[in-house]
């Protein structure tokens, strides 16, 4: 069953993984009550990495792209780094992030 609950972002990064070089893409840390996890949107970069199609490599990266987009509308910034601190509601589910949203609410 997943539940809602209210936090922050505590860090955002873009660019490659430190832990996992091959993958790229916008990485965060969310704080929430006294619990804190991680969440990504990246994709395998790696030359060894067989995406079926160009055309479905581009369409991820767009993908990726719109998400990030739509997160600094969201939060009426311009840089990334400007998340830093914004409310957010964190999905939970099975102890695992599911996915957040930016509260546009009380921004």
């Amino acid at each position: 069953m997943a539940k809602t609950k209210l936090g922050k972002i505590a860090s955002v990064r873009f660019g490659r993984c430190d832990d996992s070089p091959f993958l790229f893409g916008i990485f965060f840390e969310l704080s929430f009550g006294c619990c804190g996890a991680s969440f990504n949107e990246s994709y395998n970069i790696s030359p060894d990495c067989k995406w079926s199609c160009e055309g479905e490599k581009q369409a991820a990266f767009m993908s990726m792209c719109e998400y990030v987009n739509g997160l600094l509308n969201d939060a009426k910034v311009n840089y990334v780094d400007e998340l830093k601190g914004k409310p957010i509601e964190v999905t939970v589910e099975n102890r695992m992030v599911q996915s957040f949203r930016i509260l546009t609410e009380v921004i």
